[in-house]
């Protein structure tokens, strides 16, 4: 019996350690796994239990119920172990005196005995010190109770640096850091230094784990779903909705995903106390991007010479191709960030008076079938590079396959001559920058003197900043590479969490529905004010139905009629509820902003327009709407009945041209 149960207690042992050194060398929990602590803890009393057992069962062996008893004494004998109680010889000599055990064993078994005494008292410490950490937390987030809160789901440089912007905005709030493992990893290190320098409240435990249901119902409590992988962040989302979504009053959860899992789980969630968020981070730092700075594309004065004169039906009047200016851009690397930015420069860039074109470049061999199976009709032959009557036009043209580091990617660079701008999003910092100049190189060599703008990834603040300003070390050149989306730039509450354009995009969304004039505070307010003025506007309408029904004289089961603010806060429950409803009234907003820079007339309502301007504009909208939902992966039904319609096989009916939509169509193009 010794030998079985102690091949047993090493079968326990050495995977439960392993497991335990595993999750704590990767930074990260497994969440199929207990905590790295509990595993070395219970295996380690298992391991412990099974030795007593077998010295008692010896003991006991010619007594009455012996095997009962030596069940019951091990227990005691366990606890007297973890207390710090208990007697290394006694184990090793019954052992031994009992001859049961292998003797090839038994240098081994002493080894496993004498772990299991060193490995016990630091367990109990643990556990004690475990108990005060968080103990000693948990009475610091209570004392926050009217203060704002942030719980996030696990400590990383993303989530500090989000942390940190927050503290600077909200100097009183409790910020949380949950699924923290201590070690002495650099890394690790510097991550805890940073919460404690934020004065951040720390728990090892997951986010699931810790309650925190005590809060101000006056004071907002965000949960920021912000692990390293995807799958960690939709489970804990789904964890936390199922937890707190009876008591959630005041809750908002953010859930950082990008995969078809997280739209699916997350997008439902309209009838619920607690407010979820599904963040997008790349798409969100592009529709940031585009907002602050995508005017640009259409500041550039410089001009083309020989681009001919073939005719374009662009806008309602036809124009020479020498008329227009172009924006000629290209993208290196066609990953979670090119894939975005490519979407939106497509229906961004459609603008009257430009013609657009887009070269990606990427490793890839199959990189143009992704893209094409995402945005089919952008890829569609028929359409793409295409001047069809009174539709969006753009020139797409994937390189698959191509080694930024060979001789091939070089020759199709010269090959682009009239290249207006750059972006190179290859993964990390050291391919972006090595890229980016020698893009800046290719393009220093040709001899027309070209000189695009080239802009790069660079997630480190510090070296980007340094690296801005560095200039050649012959006659002191700048290199002219801007670098962007840093993380400490880029996870912020305005690029994130409350985007400056999700007021205006809000109106713009009340507007399909003319309800704009019943929330005119919305007009010009801070992106936190929108879900508190939408709280407000509930109570209103709670008051004004419970007034309806006690005033009511009709059947008891007859609707209450639906006033404007009833429409108003539906269609502002919609907006946040379907991304469907909210990228494309961002969409909308973003581009109207960089219209209005270009055509001002598009600030002066439809009614005093001049025709031209009037039809141009709507020409130009219904271009961008177009590209947009091609973008989306939306194709054309083949039939112009709005029963074709059919969202989850993305068909719509009115995906054409201009000239093909019926008259009201027209009209709601009014930008």
């Amino acid at each position: 019996m010794w030998t079985v149960l102690f091949l047993i207690s090493l079968a326990i042992l050495v995977p439960c350690y392993a497991a335990a050194i595993a999750q704590l060398v990767a930074h990260r929990r497994i969440k199929w796994l207990p905590s790295p602590f509990l595993l070395v803890l219970v295996s380690t009393g298992i391991a412990g239990y099974l030795a007593y057992f077998c010295m008692y069962c010896d003991i006991f062996s010619e007594q009455n119920a012996g095997i009962a008893r030596a069940l019951a004494v091990s227990v005691y004998d366990t606890r007297r172990l973890f207390g710090l109680e208990g007697e290394y010889p006694s184990l090793v000599n019954a052992a031994a005196e009992a001859g049961a055990m292998l003797p090839a064993l038994m240098p081994l078994y002493r080894i496993f005995i004498a772990v299991i005494f060193v490995v016990t008292p630091i367990l109990t410490l643990g556990v004690v010190l475990s108990f005060l950490q968080d103990f000693l937390a948990y009475l610091r987030y209570m004392r926050g109770y009217f203060a704002k809160k942030y719980v996030f789901s696990q400590l990383n440089q993303k989530s500090v640096a989000l942390a940190n912007d927050l503290r600077e905005k909200y100097p009183r709030a409790v910020i949380v850091f949950t699924n923290t493992i201590s070690n002495t990893e650099d890394k690790t290190s510097e991550l805890l230094e940073s919460a404690k320098d934020l004065k951040a409240v720390i728990f090892k435990k997951d986010i699931t784990s810790v309650r925190f249901g005590f809060h101000c119902r006056w004071k907002e409590l965000s949960f920021i779903c912000i692990s390293e992988t995807e799958e960690d962040n939709i489970s804990d989302a789904v964890s936390l909705k199922d937890k707190y979504d009876r008591i959630g009053t005041n809750m908002n959860l953010y859930v950082f995903s990008t995969n078809a899992a997280g739209e699916m789980l997350l997008s439902n969630h309209g009838a619920e106390k607690m407010r979820v968020f599904r963040i997008n981070d790349a798409r969100r730092r592009v529709q940031n991007f585009l907002w602050e700075h995508g005017e640009e594309f259409f500041r550039d004065e410089e001009t083309y010479p020989g681009v001919g004169d073939e005719v374009i039906q662009k806008d309602y009047l036809p124009k020479k191709r020498s008329e227009f200016r172009e924006i000629n851009c290209v993208i290196v690397g066609l990953g979670k960030y090119g894939t975005e930015l490519a979407k939106a420069l497509l229906w961004y860039c459609q603008m009257d008076g430009y013609l657009f074109s887009l070269h990606i470049f990427d490793k890839d061999p199959d990189a143009e079938k992704r893209f094409t199976a995402l945005c089919p009709e952008i890829m569609d032959k028929s359409i793409n590079g295409k001047n069809l009557n009174r539709e969006a036009y753009y020139d797409v043209t994937v390189h698959s396959g191509i080694n930024v580091e060979g001789s091939e990617f070089a020759d199709e660079i010269k090959k682009l001559y009239r290249t207006t701008h750059v972006f190179v999003m290859r993964g990390n910092d050291e391919d972006n920058i090595r890229t980016a100049l020698q893009l800046r190189t290719l393009f220093e060599q040709m001899t027309n003197d070209i000189n695009p703008k080239i802009r790069t990834v660079v997630y480190n603040k510090k070296l980007a900043d340094r690296l801005q300003v560095a200039t050649h070390w012959r006659r002191q050149k700048p290199y002219r590479i801007d670098f962007i989306w840093g993380l400490e730039n880029s996870f912020t509450e305005e690029v994130l969490l409350a985007p400056a354009f999700e007021p205006t995009a809000l109106l713009r969304h009340l507007k399909y529905g003319k309800l704009h004039d019943v929330v005119p505070e919305l007009v010009g307010c801070a992106p936190t004010e929108t879900v508190r003025i939408k709280a407000r506007l509930a109570r209103e309408v709670a008051r004004e139905e419970k007034r309806l029904v006690r005033q009511r004289t009709g059947e008891e089961n007859e609707p209450l009629p639906q006033s404007d603010k009833r429409r108003c806060l539906d269609a502002m429950t919609t907006f946040w509820q379907y991304e469907y409803n909210y990228n494309s009234s961002v969409a909308s907003t973003i581009h109207r902003k960089a219209k209005i820079s270009v055509f001002p007339c598009t600030e002066t309502e439809p009614a005093l327009r001049e025709e031209q301007d009037l039809w141009t504009l709507r020409v130009m909208e219904h271009s961008r709407w177009n590209t947009y939902m091609r973008t989306e992966g939306y194709v054309y039904t083949q039939i112009m009945d709005e029963n074709s319609r059919n969202d989850l096989g993305k068909k719509h009916h009115f995906i054409v041209g201009f000239d093909l939509l019926p008259e009201e169509q027209k009209e709601k193009d009014d930008d």
